[in-house]
């Protein structure tokens, strides 16, 4: 696996470090053109992780995400006091979507 991005992303008005990785070049690329899209946010990396297949989380904090194709690999985590306080309500966002795939 390839370190595609490490970047700090807004999500309810708190910041959330966002690691992905991916097993080539050509799936980082479909990530980068959704970024230089404007389109990025949290939402958009689910969009992503639905589109390989599904997901299954394997922890919540930090919250690692695995395509099930293992095509990508999210992990996420809280970098401030507030978006820790609501950590669990983005675990069931990300969990509806896992369970729904």
């Amino acid at each position: 696996m390839l370190t595609c991005m490490d970047v700090n992303l807004n999500f309810a008005g708190s910041k959330i470090r966002i690691v992905i990785t991916t097993n080539s070049p050509n799936v980082c690329e479909e990530i980068r053109n959704v970024i230089e899209s404007g389109r990025m946010g949290f939402s958009s990396l689910l969009k992503i992780v639905e589109a390989h297949g599904g997901c299954l989380i394997g922890s919540e904090k930090p919250l690692e995400i695995t395509t099930k194709d293992n095509a990508v690999k999210v992990v996420a985590e809280p970098t401030s006091i507030f978006i820790s306080m609501y950590w669990g309500t983005v675990v069931d966002k990300v969990r509806e979507v896992c369970k729904g795939s």
